[in-house]
């Protein structure tokens, strides 16, 4: 077989292309694959798709393809222009790229495979021999065309989840809206202002917007006050997750006042307990068990002791099955952490009351924000693998590629 002939295979080259010439540069491991066109060839218009004649051509430009053994592998080609009678002058599309590419698709098919497999721009440049930047590029690129497949779908959505990720150290956040069914990210917005809830809430649909039934969320009063605008049909949930870590701060804060008292007066017995306060009791060692109990015989932070009772006792919301028992249970609750007089654990209950509505829909619902926290996971893992990303907009972009569940190859 020709080397002609090989690459008109491995290329799937047609009529009118025909590969004119085949370049091999020993010093610089290069191969070119040119690619011409017989005299009188016609090309389809890129408007209307009729055949029309040439009526000149591009300067000779070149596509970065996939290597040929050790040799990296480019293809040459001057891209005519037809004139079309309905449409006028235009570039004719070829087979090989996107319009205005200078990658062959078959190599970007291959970059992102290699860039989701790696998730660093730099190992992934260096194993595919381009630069970093041009690498940003396609990623810009496919999340760009996998996004508008997308919406051009515009499959219903009935459960979203809406959470915030620092970008940095500092107060630099981004929002995050995700489909709490499928687990995929759904669009990424700088800050967590009422703009980016708007921001991302603009990624979707009127008709995705008009099938979420739910949206599960923290108290912050930016995600709660432009999701009930944008979906009025649908319910706020405040996810599980985020009033446990509100009561846990309250039992952390009730513990270091605690020990403060104690070391005072040479008691190190609440010393080194931190997270025995704040573990799931069923997840307590035998070791966790014994410190527990001894702390309780010795009686010495009563305050301590109550504040984490009403902390666990309030796992049993999510165990009523009505909104009439679990309105009942919170009253009940409620005063119970009145009664303790515990002013962290009393702010926690009057802001759960000032948002029990949203508190109350877990049991329509029971959806939690797991999967958009199990997602904050995975972000927190490109991003160490990134050392961070210098704007939000690549940050928005590396999530989207990796966690979007997109269709990011072209064609």
């Amino acid at each position: 077989m020709q080397a002609e002939d090989l690459y008109k295979k491995i290329l799937g080259i047609e009529l009118p292309w025909i590969i004119s010439d085949i370049k091999i540069d020993d010093t610089t491991h290069h191969v070119t694959v040119v690619l011409g066109h017989a005299s009188f060839s016609q090309f389809p218009c890129s408007k209307c798709g009729s055949l029309c004649s040439v009526h000149d051509h591009q300067k000779t430009r070149l596509w970065r393809h996939l290597d040929t053994c050790q040799y990296e592998t480019y293809l040459e080609a001057a891209v005519p222009r037809v004139k079309c009678h309905t449409c006028g002058v235009h570039i004719c599309p070829i087979p090989w790229a996107e319009p205005n590419s200078r990658f062959s698709e078959l190599f970007e098919c291959h970059a992102i495979d290699i860039l989701q497999s790696c998730q660093v721009i730099e190992r992934s440049a260096l194993q595919l021999k381009v630069t970093p930047d041009q690498l940003n590029y396609l990623m810009k690129k496919s999340v760009t065309r996998g996004l508008a497949l997308r919406q051009k779908a515009s499959i219903p959505i009935e459960k979203l989840a809406i959470d915030e990720k620092s970008r940095q150290t500092g107060h630099n956040y981004v929002t995050i809206l995700s489909d709490a069914v499928e687990g995929k990210v759904l669009e990424v917005s700088e800050d967590r202002t009422i703009e980016a809830v708007q921001n991302v809430y603009n990624a979707l649909t009127i008709k995705q917007l008009q099938s979420v039934e739910s949206v599960t969320m923290d108290m912050w009063s930016a995600f709660e006050t432009v999701t009930k605008r944008v979906i009025p049909q649908a319910d706020v949930v405040h996810d599980r997750f985020h009033l446990s870590g509100y009561l846990n701060n309250a039992v952390d804060i009730t513990r270091r006042a605690e020990n403060k008292k104690l070391v005072k007066n040479e008691d190190t017995s609440l010393q080194n307990t931190k997270y025995l306060w704040l573990k799931n009791p069923d997840s307590w060692t035998e070791k966790d068990k014994k410190r527990f109990d001894e702390i309780i015989e010795n009686n010495k932070t009563p305050h301590l002791i109550v504040a984490h009772e009403l902390k666990e006792t309030f796992k049993k919301f999510f165990d009523c099955t009505t909104d009439k028992s679990a309105t009942q249970f919170f009253k009940d609750w409620h005063q119970s952490v009145k009664d303790s007089q515990n002013a962290q654990l009393i702010k926690v209950a009057k802001m759960f009351e000032k948002h029990f509505d949203g508190i109350l829909s877990y049991i329509k619902h029971r959806v939690t924000n797991a999967i958009a926290e199990g997602l904050n996971s995975r972000i927190q893992q490109i991003k160490a693998k990134a050392r961070g990303f210098k704007s939000a907009a690549a940050f928005r972009i590396s999530i989207l590629f990796h966690l979007g569940k997109l269709y990011l190859y072209p064609r």
